[in-house]
């Protein structure tokens, strides 16, 4: 019996403080929404180096996924700048060769 009510203090007394706190500190980080960044078209244009046709022209094509926020069309800027910094979209590099 004396293990036991040494083990219940030990669970009680000093590890359910630590968890509690570890649990306390933790949750609301992963419950905090993050803001979406977006893109409007003349932005992610900028940040790719390619003009508004091309960029119509890979987004009809499914290249790049567009948005309505409201009235304005826009893209994930998470995505593009990903998409870019791992050379996927390549500034003023088009997809297609050239003959």
């Amino acid at each position: 019996m004396e293990i036991q009510e040494e083990l219940t203090r030990f669970f009680t007394g000093i590890l359910k403080p630590i968890v509690q706190d570890a649990v306390a500190e933790e949750v609301p980080k992963h419950l905090v929404k993050k803001k979406e960044r977006k893109y409007t078209i003349k932005q992610a244009c900028e940040v790719m180096g390619i003009c508004e046709a091309t960029f119509h022209n890979w987004a009809n094509k499914g290249g790049i996924e567009r948005m309505r926020d409201g009235r304005n069309v826009v893209v994930d800027a998470d995505i593009i700048d990903e998409a870019v910094a791992n050379g996927e979209l390549k500034k003023g590099k088009h997809w297609r060769k050239r003959r």
